[in-house]
């Protein structure tokens, strides 16, 4: 992806997103952090802030959540917990330590602990199949 865009302008986020999907199609996320340095020097090059430049601020807070790693039930309410403290309210637990069994579980467990301003995400990590998320 450097050679492709290193030296030319970086304003032209555009046309240097077509170069990249070109060189390497899909993987969005590998191209985000490039997506947001052009975005940043394209303001800075404008003398503007991003949020400036995207139309002004319209929000003073964003919601962000944090990923709880696969661990043991004990281990993911213990992280829930922790990150929790730390100020998040959106949470994405990783599940498939253990049998379905047990993911439901930690789910339940889990949901009977959020807070009515809180969002969980369950990611079994492709653990079950489409019949088995359903149930």
């Amino acid at each position: 992806m450097v050679p492709l865009i290193l030296g030319q302008d970086p304003r032209q986020i555009r046309a240097l997103y077509r170069k990249m999907e070109s060189a390497l199609r899909g993987h969005g996320n590998a191209k985000t952090a490039l997506d947001m340095a052009l975005w940043d020097l394209c303001a800075k090059s404008a003398g503007r802030s991003l949020c400036d430049l995207w139309g002004g601020r319209v929000s003073y807070s964003v919601p962000v959540f944090a990923v709880v790693p696969i661990g043991t039930r004990k281990e993911t309410v213990q992280r829930y917990a922790h990150y929790r403290a730390m100020g998040y309210s959106r949470f994405q637990l990783k599940l498939a330590a253990g049998t379905i069994e047990d993911d439901i579980a930690t789910i339940r467990e889990v949901m009977a602990l959020s807070l009515p301003n809180e969002r969980v995400w369950f990611d079994p990590n492709r653990a079950w199949s489409v019949a088995e998320a359903i149930i």
